[in-house]
Parts: C-alpha cells; sequence; structure tokens
C-alpha cells in the first residue's frame, strides 16, 4: 500500500507551486485532519488549491457542488491539462456520456466528480455512489445555499440530506469569495457542519483602483464608457451589464464605434447563448484573442482569467455581494487593475420595479440595494464602505479609490478650476455659432459624438432611449457639432497628455481653446 502524498509535494508535483498562499496551507491541513471547514476567500484567493490539493492526498472520491456549468468545466478541464482523473455531470449531456462517466466513477478511476446540487437529488446518482468511497464533500460558491446570500438556490439545501445519507460520512468543505455573518451562520447551520473551522481572508483588494461616475442619462453613460476604454487601450476587460439585451446592444455599438476596425475583439455573453458560442468566447477570451466581453453576470463565475485588467459596471449591481465577486475578476495576476461603476438613477428604476414585482414582502433585497447605493454615492472611502459591510475591521482611508485619490491631489483646487474652464467652454462655443440657448441634451449629445467620432451617429441611433432624440436633436445641429468634433480631436491629443501627467485622473481637461461642452458641468472626471 503505498503512501498519501503530502499537501507540498501535490502542490509542487500538480499544480507547479513551490509554496502555499497566506491561509491555504491552514485550510488544507484542517481538511486533511477530517475538519469540516468553511473558508471566506475573495476572488482570485486561490480557494479551489485549498479543496484540490486534500483531494489528491486523500483516498476516495472528492464530489465537488457548484452552480454552475461553465464553472465546473472550467475547473475540469484545467485539473485535465495537469494528469488528474476529474469529470463532470450536467444535463446537458447525453444518456451514454453520462452512463461512461458513473461507471468510472464506480471503478474508482476519477478523484474528483463535479455536479450541480440538483444532482444529489436523483434516485440513480445516489444508487451508483452507494458502494464508492466519498472522502470530501465540496460545496463551492456556498453563499448560494443561504437565504440570506446574494444567489440562493433552494437546490443547495438537498446537499445536507445527500451527506447524511452516506454510509460514511465524509468531510465538508464549504467556500465562498462572499459572505456576511449572518450568511456564513446560516451556511453552517444549513450544511449541518459539525465542529467546523472557520476561516476568513481579507476582502481587501489593494491592488484593484475603485471609481465612480455618476452619469444623468444613457448618452452620458456612453461618454464616460468612451473615455474609460481610451484611458486603457489594448487591455483585456469586462463590461458588466443588467440584460441580455443590453449586452448584445452594447457589443454592437462598441464594435460600429471604437472597435470598427477589430470588431472581432469584442463579444457580448450571457446565459442565453448556446453552449459552443460559449464555450467559444471563453475560450477566445482566455487565450487574448478577445480584448473586451460585455456580459450579464452569467462570466462571473464562469471564467478564470488572470490578466484582466478592466472591470466597468454599465449598470448598477444589485448588492455589494454582487459586485464585490464581479470586481474581483481583475488583477488576479497581482497586477493593479481598475475598477469603474457608471452609477444613473435609471439603473436603481429598473432594479425597484423588479422587486416590486416580487411576490411577498422580502425586504432583504431592498437592504442590499441600499447598502450598494451607500458605497456609490459615499463621500467618504469607497473600500471602508464595501469591506466593513462584510463585518471586516479597515482603516477609513485608503489609496486606491476615487474619493481618497481625489484628497491626495487637493481636488478642491482642480474642481474650482475645472468649474471654470466648463463655464468658459460653454460661453466661446455660445458666442462662436450664436446658440444662446443651447439645451443640456444637445451638449450631451455632442459630447457623445466627439468621443466616438462623427461617424457614430448612424451606430447612436440604434440604441434604446436615444434613437428618437437623436432624430430631432440633430436637425439643427448636426454640422455645427461634426466641425467642433474635427477641431476637438485635434487639440485632444496634446491637451490630454498634459492633464494625465497633472492629474493622472481624467484625459479631458477643458481648455480655452476647445469649443465643445463636456457632457454637463456636474459629470466627474473618470480617474485613470
Amino acid at each position: 500500500m503505498t503512501s498519501s502524498p503530502t499537501p507540498s509535494a501535490v502542490l509542487k508535483n500538480t499544480f507547479g507551486f513551490d509554496s502555499f498562499r497566506p491561509g491555504q496551507r491552514e485550510i488544507v491541513q484542517e481538511i486533511l485532519a477530517g475538519h469540516d471547514v468553511l473558508a471566506l476567500m475573495p476572488t482570485g484567493g486561490g480557494k479551489s488549491l485549498c479543496f484540490q490539493v486534500p483531494g489528491l492526498c486523500l483516498e476516495g472520491l472528492t464530489i465537488v457542488i457548484s452552480p454552475l456549468v461553465s464553472l465546473m468545466k472550467d475547473q475540469v478541464d484545467a485539473l485535465v491539462r495537469k494528469g488528474v482523473k476529474a469529470s463532470y455531470l450536467h444535463s446537458a449531456q447525453d444518456k451514454a456520456t453520462q452512463h461512461r462517466i458513473m461507471d468510472e466513477v464506480a471503478d474508482n478511476r476519477v478523484t474528483f466528480l463535479y455536479a450541480t446540487p440538483e444532482r444529489l437529488a436523483q434516485v440513480k446518482f445516489r444508487e451508483r455512489l452507494k458502494n464508492v468511497i466519498i472522502s470530501l464533500v465540496v460545496i463551492d460558491e456556498a453563499h448560494c445555499i443561504s437565504e440570506w446570500g446574494h444567489d440562493f438556490r433552494p437546490e443547495y439545501r438537498l446537499i445536507a440530506d445527500f451527506i447524511a445519507h452516506q454510509p460514511i460520512r465524509p468531510r465538508v468543505a464549504a467556500f465562498t469569495a462572499t459572505a456576511t455573518v449572518i450568511t456564513r451562520h446560516d451556511i453552517l447551520n444549513s450544511l449541518k457542519m459539525i465542529k467546523p473551522k472557520v476561516f476568513t481572508a481579507s476582502f481587501q483588494r489593494p491592488g484593484l483602483k475603485l471609481m465612480i461616475s455618476a452619469c444623468h442619462s444613457s448618452t452620458h453613460k456612453l461618454v464616460a464608457l468612451a473615455r474609460i476604454l481610451k484611458l486603457h487601450p489594448h487591455q483585456c476587460c469586462i463590461i458588466y451589464c443588467a440584460t441580455r439585451q443590453a449586452t448584445e446592444q452594447l457589443a454592437n455599438f462598441l464594435r460600429a464605434t471604437i472597435f470598427s476596425l477589430n470588431q472581432d475583439k469584442v463579444r457580448a455573453y450571457h446565459a442565453g447563448l448556446d453552449n459552443e458560442e460559449k464555450d467559444e468566447i471563453q475560450r477566445k477570451f482566455l487565450n487574448d484573442e478577445l480584448q473586451l466581453v460585455v456580459a450579464t453576470n452569467a462570466l462571473g463565475m464562469g471564467i478564470d482569467k488572470s490578466n484582466i485588467r478592466v472591470v466597468i459596471h454599465y449598470h448598477f449591481p444589485a448588492s455589494l455581494e454582487h459586485y464585490l465577486q464581479e470586481i474581483g475578476r481583475a488583477g488576479r495576476d497581482g497586477k493593479p487593475g481598475t475598477c469603474y461603476l457608471l452609477f444613473s438613477a435609471a439603473d436603481l428604476e429598473i432594479h425597484q420595479s423588479l422587486m416590486e414585482n416580487k411576490p411577498g414582502k422580502d425586504t432583504l433585497p431592498k437592504q442590499k440595494l441600499q447598502a450598494m447605493i451607500k458605497y456609490a454615492t459615499t463621500k467618504h472611502c469607497r473600500n471602508f464602505e464595501v469591506i466593513s459591510y462584510f463585518d471586516e475591521v479597515v482603516a477609513k482611508y485608503c489609496d486606491h479609490c476615487d474619493n481618497c485619490l481625489r484628497l491626495s491631489v487637493s481636488a478642491s483646487a482642480l474642481e474650482l478650476k475645472r468649474k471654470k474652464s466648463i463655464l468658459q467652454l460653454v460661453r466661446n462655443y455660445q458666442r462662436e455659432t450664436g446658440l444662446l440657448q443651447l439645451d443640456l441634451y444637445s451638449q450631451r449629445l455632442a459630447a457623445v459624438i466627439a468621443a466616438f467620432g462623427p461617424n457614430s451617429t448612424a451606430a447612436l441611433s440604434q440604441l434604446p432611449g436615444i434613437g428618437n432624440e437623436l432624430i430631432t436633436s440633430l436637425s439643427n445641429f448636426t454640422h455645427q457639432i461634426v466641425s467642433v468634433c474635427s477641431d476637438q480631436a485635434k487639440l485632444r491629443e496634446t491637451d490630454t497628455a498634459h492633464h494625465q501627467q497633472s492629474l493622472d485622473v481624467d484625459s479631458t481637461r477643458a481648455s480655452p481653446r476647445l469649443r465643445l461642452p463636456p457632457p454637463g458641468p456636474t459629470f466627474s472626471p473618470v480617474p485613470a
């Protein structure tokens, strides 16, 4: 009988790492000692190693319960590439494939079996596992088991019954990236953990800059997006949208404007795509064949890419749990990343409408939304707002959110200068064009066209909420806007270079020579 490999040997020989990250070794040791474990680790914190290493040290089968097929496939493919015997079951597989996998499990030819929680309730599945030694049951994205969590799935409640009916009770290890104190207690109770060891890693990600831009219209939001994308050329980026339709519309718009010469670098991703198309998009994004993916939260748990530099929330997230998990996709390689939230009142109306249409009087979604609003509107440290929400003690000042960065560069003086420049801009434009009553929408529209180029009007007219206003507004101002855009394009490069050196927070500093006003005096510059 051969002796079991040590965790350090598995880490080195299978995964190629010389040492564990902080906190990983302790979790591995507790699992190998036979204890139940609940571990809270931020996205990108290396939680998969915490159960994969002990799974390879133990005799028998490790079952991993996961909510998404894309996440299961991603992890299984990675293990197979390393020579580990791993498989996953899902409903889209044909019967022959499922039977083959279960035959391999019954013959002890599989070390890791990934499955959705619904699979645990199937009688045939339980029957096939009767004579299999299950040494470890892992619950990934464990917040899904809690009604207090942000992605509650009733099927997760089946897990405890499945564990209880095993001839020999396996170790239980639950992992999540986001859980408040009340959610943690609910996870422990729902899984009926026995004397569990609880590990809580810090939720802080000092390598991520947290930036918020308050947008007052759909055109205003497009201006902010254009500025952000021009600040980060050639960098891998995810743009999160609230709906499937929005991802398609925004991806089409970007392909018609900023990425018109590289349309194959942008794709939309959502749950409505067929599996083959989703797999193709993930593969291309992982291999750097795509630069930008416009996605719903379906991409959130299904992608493991280390060099994402920018995450943009084009629509307002429903909770800080969602937000923290999604921005955690940036900078997983340890290098800096930047996270932008484009905040508008229209986004809040969507969330409130959805909550009003839900049956019952559950106040939890409203509480979570209010916490998210507080984060987006605070004038103090944003890092403090999001980290303290998860009951972690943290300083009330950081050096990586827009509010704290603004303090560090004497924002009051800069803001006064910016407002004076904007006022002078508007006066110059009105005097030189004779348009003394230039309406606010036309100002914003002109700024959008300036950001995306004069050829963008056709693409703009296809976007909801813009098309009708565009036709009316352009009837009188088209030729003037295009000429102003041409002037602004010639001046922007030298002006931007100077301004980024002085502020490092805005690529569009006002210049007395420019004749085109930005979208409105209340628009905050988008930090780099």
